[in-house]
């Protein structure tokens, strides 16, 4: 039983009484688990907001009137992600020290400085400034909400769960960039169509961390790290509140739990999990991060308008949002690392299509199902992240992991954008290919997840 049961021991008796850990499982969905993912969709939105404005600006100030230099736009469009190797890492350590919920409000607060920061910038040097300091908070929000739901959820429906929290937070990416479309030939207040994009994150971010500090702390964590009171007070709040209308309302008994890492290879240590957990968040933002961030620029190159690019970009970001909400009904049902494979294979064809196609057409058909098919995979490789360490790793290892997601992001346009200057976009997507046909192979060897499992 290990960390499902706690033993009281008196002179007379022996009493078993269940973990926080097995308490949590056994809650059926109810309304505070809707809405910790409402308010955590809000968030993560925001997030994706400002993180997909980067495909817009590439397309801005790739033209007129700014006409940057290929060396000054790759700052620009890695300045984010730069910033985020570093965030993912620390963002992780006090994750692990301070809890989840406390660090995600302190990092949306954050987005909103910066953002507001990034809004009034002077030039494009103070506009790569601003975004790399953004990156302090987008580097690491996104694994340590998917840590944070991860430990809340119902093990039975968690991948289900956190998948409709994503569909509702990729509304931001088409949001951001057909804002921009929209306020760009108004220049309201004599501001461009891009510092009004930022000033709006600014406030978003201002609203959702009011919204975070109504959340509950992980009971998990609180357990784990021995402040049980606490735990005890936030697992009330969850026994206390009304099962969702769906939901079944009685006790239903908690998945298996597993003791920790019993879903991976038992031969296979911790860090050889992280090490291979590590390489495929390297290898994603290679195709996940830089198509979307170039895909402006490189439609540009194929002689669209910027009105037209604008447009093409923002309306294939709605693939993503349609995608994850059906892949939601159906992705607890399949290995974890079968859906990861299948949606690198379906990119993989998707980028042959782009390349090899002028037709507006095939290019929107080709960009929204390789978009598609990105937000299936990302979110699902954070959850298969949280399900391969226990709870008192989970935030530091899937954070840590993803610095190195982060640093992919960052290198990957610093390379591209000049060989996309120099040689075309067919150099570009083939770096792309390769990195796709690696990370199927690293799934391969790769340990499995514990969908429909407790996370321990």
């Amino acid at each position: 039983m290990g960390e499902h049961m706690k033993i009281h021991k008196s002179r007379h008796l022996t009493i078993a009484t269940p973990s926080v850990a097995a308490r949590l499982d056994a809650i059926p969905l109810n309304r505070l688990h809707l809405f910790v993912l409402v308010i955590s969709g809000f968030g993560l939105a925001i997030d994706v907001y400002e993180i997909g404005l980067g495909s817009a600006f590439g397309a801005i100030f790739s033209g007129a009137p700014y006409s940057a230099s290929a060396q000054s736009l790759s700052w620009l469009l890695s300045s984010v992600y730069i910033g985020a190797v570093l965030g993912a890492s620390v963002g992780g350590w006090l994750a692990y020290r301070m809890g989840r919920r406390m660090v995600l409000t302190g990092m949306l607060w954050l987005l909103a400085a910066t953002a507001a920061l990034a809004g009034a910038s002077v030039s494009i040097e103070w506009l790569t400034l601003a975004r790399t300091i953004m990156g302090l908070t987008l580097g690491a929000f996104p694994p340590l909400l998917t840590a944070y739901l991860a430990d809340l959820l119902p093990a039975r429906s968690r991948g289900k769960l956190i998948f409709v929290t994503m569909a509702i937070a990729f509304v931001g990416a088409p949001a951001g960039v057909f804002f921009i479309r929209t306020m760009t030939p108004l220049e309201v207040l004599n501001l461009s169509g891009w510092r009004w994009s930022l000033l709006v994150g600014a406030l978003g971010a201002v609203i959702a961390a009011l919204a975070f500090r109504r959340l509950p702390e992980s009971p998990r964590w609180l357990s784990a790290v021995g402040r049980e009171q606490e735990a005890e007070i936030a697992l009330q709040r969850f026994e206390r509140s009304r099962p969702a209308s769906w939901a079944d309302s009685s006790k239903t008994p908690p998945s298996p739990a597993p003791e920790p890492n019993e879903a991976a290879d038992p031969a296979e240590s911790t860090r050889l999990r992280f090490a291979k957990y590590a390489g495929l968040c390297f290898l994603s933002p290679w195709s996940t991060a830089a198509f979307p961030l170039l895909i402006g620029a490189m439609l540009v190159q194929k002689g669209f308008k910027l009105s037209d690019t604008l447009f093409y970009v923002g309306l294939s970001a709605f693939g993503p949002i349609i995608g994850t909400l059906l892949a939601a009904f159906a992705i607890d049902r399949f290995d974890r690392r079968l859906t990861l494979a299948g949606c690198a294979a379906v990119m993989l064809v998707s980028g042959v299509a782009f390349e090899f196609t002028n037709q507006p057409a095939w290019l929107l058909a080709a960009t929204a199902s390789f978009f598609l098919c990105s937000a299936v995979y990302l979110p699902m490789l954070n959850i298969y992240g949280t399900e391969l360490f226990d709870t008192r790793l989970r935030a530091s290892a899937v954070a840590g992991a993803w610095a190195f997601n982060r640093l992919g992001a960052a290198v990957a346009p610093l390379l591209l954008i000049p060989i996309l200057d120099r040689g075309g976009t067919l150099p570009v997507m083939a770096v792309i290919w390769c990195s796709l046909v690696t990370g199927i192979l690293l799934v391969a060897v790769s340990a499995p997840g514990r969908n429909r499992l407790s996370v321990g």
